[in-house]
């Protein structure tokens, strides 16, 4: 059997994603040069027929000297053939209708034209040189309930213009796993199944199960999206696929170095098309090996593999651990060390009761992993924050006149022995204390300037206390590449905001302390 021949298709599918805004041509260039170094065969580079933005894309994708083939997409026509051919590319992907009744009502074409003007269009550009792919749509469904014969005429007369892969879709995403491989035994009687590939949509969850089905029966062209973005509910979900074949289908024509570049690709690629990474995507998910439970914590740390599924730094992640309410000192201990931080075996026992305390409190760390940073920092005395809160009165107004509510704050503090007062107004008490702490920090520690509070939830425990309960606010903070979350808890929602407030500022300076120390 041949290698595996991955067609990445986010410039057709992934980009037609509820959740992937449009993007300009430097980031599509930064996007496909990043799926290069994936190992993929084949980079869609956009739509043949589509606007001036594809046009250019595609033309410019060729210039950078990827090692993939840049490919464009368009219906198999006369006038696709014409516009792959002005844009000179080395792969064009041909889309034709599998099924009579889509000819026939659809385009409103005689099946036996629509047949010859399919097969000319493969037929001439495969005499320019040019790789065709053809992409039956509706293929599986056409051969397993509307119209075999015609489908499986498809096939073969494209196979015998010339196309290169013969490509059966699972347009609507409804195959099951007998359905699929009975389409594939069906279609690999018209065509070697060498030239056989599959492009399946994840409608009902089996995309990445189907295409390890079609690998197992010996298809070699598989088309899918890294990271699985596409129309309704995504794709082949290409950074599960890959991991999956490697480990469990003995493939071997991805490198161990390849395949350690796919987190941080995820990640990047999230960045650029403006998608929140899923931290429990598998494989590439921040939190894709994490576990809070102390049975399984404990049980990982005696005995690595026991509660993972892979190691984690196939793929260039890595395990992570979380705190519960009832964590004890594994946890402990192993969630500090993943943050860089030994706990002496002398203070484990004093530090556990304290947590135990903490969480009685109504803190939790579970979301908030920089507050816990920095309640070990100041436990262990590794870090003195260099501010001191003094004072803070917040006054909200209400206008009649005007939408929402006006706050103004005035805060206190010492910073690095200097006494600072600012004043701010904002969207609300959260905004305006955090605008007056914006005041007094950035013009001592400039470093902090990039952070910014992108949201905070609150929470409620002990409804039954009714105005006593304690709120816990768990704030969201970035600077633009990192992430973290802060927590504080009180019986007034105003401190349980400071809290989390502070924290978000001064988990920034912690981080950039530590990283100035001299390496031990």
């Amino acid at each position: 059997m041949g290698a595996l021949n991955i067609l990445d298709t986010t410039f057709r599918d992934g980009a037609q994603s509820p959740l992937v805004e449009t993007i300009g041509t430097k980031d599509s260039l930064r996007c496909l040069k990043l799926l290069d170094e994936l190992g993929f065969h084949y980079l869609e580079a956009g739509f043949a027929a589509s606007n001036n933005g594809d046009a250019e894309r595609i033309k410019q994708a060729r210039e950078l000297g990827l090692k993939a083939k840049i490919a464009a997409f368009g219906w198999a026509s006369p006038e696709t053939v014409e516009q792959m051919t002005a844009l000179k590319v080395p792969v064009a992907v041909l889309v034709a209708k599998s099924r009579k009744r889509d000819v026939s009502i659809s385009l409103q074409r005689d099946p036996k034209e629509y047949l010859d003007i399919v097969a000319r269009s493969v037929e001439t550009l495969a005499k320019q040189g040019v790789e065709v792919i053809l992409d039956a749509e509706h293929g599986f469904q056409a051969i397993n309930e509307d119209d075999q014969p015609f489908c499986l005429q498809l096939l073969k007369r494209c196979w015998q213009a010339g196309a290169r892969w013969i490509v059966l879709c699972d347009t609507n995403g409804k195959s099951s796993a007998a359905s699929a491989a009975n389409a594939i035994r069906i279609a690999a009687k018209t065509v070697p199944i060498e030239v056989l590939g599959v492009h399946f949509h994840n409608d009902r969850g089996r995309a990445v199960s189907l295409a390890e089905t079609a690998y197992q029966l010996g298809v070699r062209h598989i088309q899918g999206v890294f990271g699985g973005f596409g129309e309704r509910a995504g794709n082949t979900d290409l950074s599960v696929l890959v991991p999956n074949l490697c480990q469990d289908f003995g493939c071997t024509d991805i490198s161990p170095e390849t395949l350690e570049k796919f987190t941080a690709a995820y990640r990047e690629l999230c960045e650029i098309m403006n998608i929140v990474p899923d931290p429990c995507h598998p494989w590439v998910g921040r939190d894709a090996f994490f576990t809070k439970a102390g049975i399984h914590a404990s049980g990982e740390k005696r005995d690595p593999g026991s509660y993972m599924h892979a190691d984690p730094g196939l793929v260039g992640n890595k395990a992570r651990f979380g705190l519960s309410d009832i964590s004890g000192r594994t946890n402990l201990a192993i969630k500090a060390k993943e943050m860089g931080i030994e706990i002496p075996e002398k203070e484990m026992t004093e530090l556990v009761k304290k947590y135990k305390d903490l969480a009685d409190s109504g803190i939790s760390f579970e979301r908030a992993e920089a507050s816990f940073y920095l309640w070990i920092l100041r436990e262990l005395d590794l870090f003195k924050i260099p501010l001191e809160f003094s004072s803070w009165k917040v006054l909200d107004k209400f206008l009649p006149d005007q939408e929402g509510d006006i706050s103004e704050a005035t805060l206190a503090m010492n910073v690095g022995g200097e006494d600072r007062i600012a004043d701010a107004c904002g969207a609300g008490p959260v905004n305006a204390l955090e605008k007056a702490l914006r005041n007094i920090l950035c013009g001592r520690f400039p470093e902090a300037d990039p952070v910014k509070l992108m949201g905070f939830t609150l929470k409620t425990m002990g409804m039954q206390e009714g105005s006593a309960a304690v709120v816990r606010i768990l704030c969201d903070f970035t600077d633009g590449r990192d992430s973290w979350t802060t927590i504080g808890a009180d019986e007034d929602f105003l401190r349980a905001a400071w809290q989390a407030l502070l924290d978000g500022y001064c988990y920034k300076l912690a981080k950039i302390a530590s990283n100035k120390k001299p390496a031990t």
